[in-house]
């Protein structure tokens, strides 16, 4: 059977990703703490619940398109006559659709919307730039499912420019080794987007 979508290993690095990207701010949210800077506490404490709920997200959304391929090619074995199943229970699963879940755009998205939206009122993101712009309009789009294919480009521009900014002080501290780390999941992640949406 021809499948086509995206692999266990995108779910996993796109799953990493957040993960990695929860601990940067969730760091952040301790160093400022201590500092007693309250604004950038605020802003942290956004990235973190958007951060959070994107993970929880994609796992939930992992799990179902599991449970579906899982469904499909039982279905098919069985009608097909090709396959027990005990053979089928042994099957690697290797592909998934984006289609399986019909709610693919998260609320994750709209809380880190606020929080790009609100760092050019707020001193909330002490590194603010005017690249941010890709990421409210690149949420934006995939939130709303609009310009799909274009949402994606520029989200992953941002967390390109997000690596590029990282990495020139990646030498001194360890944080940033992290961002790098996280944003070149993400990056990943947007990628396949991009291309699975070009392959339709």
């Amino acid at each position: 059977m021809n499948k086509s979508g995206l692999t266990p290993i995108y779910y996993i690095i796109t799953i990493l990703g957040y993960v990695i990207m929860f601990s940067v701010y969730a760091i952040f949210f301790c160093e400022n703490m201590k500092e007693r800077n309250y604004g950038i506490v605020f802003g942290s404490m956004l990235v973190l619940y958007g951060y959070g709920l994107l993970l929880y997200e994609y796992s939930k959304e992992w799990q179902i398109a599991m449970n579906e391929e899982y469904r499909r090619h039982i279905d098919y074995t069985h009608a097909k006559g090709v396959a027990t199943l005990g053979q089928e229970e042994n099957k690697i699963f290797q592909s998934v659709e984006l289609g399986l879940v019909t709610k693919h755009f998260f609320k994750g998205r709209a809380v880190l919307i606020l929080f790009h939206v609100l760092s050019f009122i707020l001193p909330i993101n002490e590194h603010l730039k005017i690249s941010d712009i890709t990421a409210i309009l690149g949420q934006f789009m995939v939130y709303t499912d609009t310009y799909l294919t274009i949402g994606y480009i520029l989200l992953f521009i941002y967390y390109l420019l997000y690596f590029i900014r990282n990495y020139k002080d990646s030498h001194k501290y360890f944080v940033n080794k992290l961002q790098m780390v996280g944003s070149s999941m993400l990056m990943y992640h947007y990628f396949k987007n991009i291309s699975y949406m070009l392959s339709l």
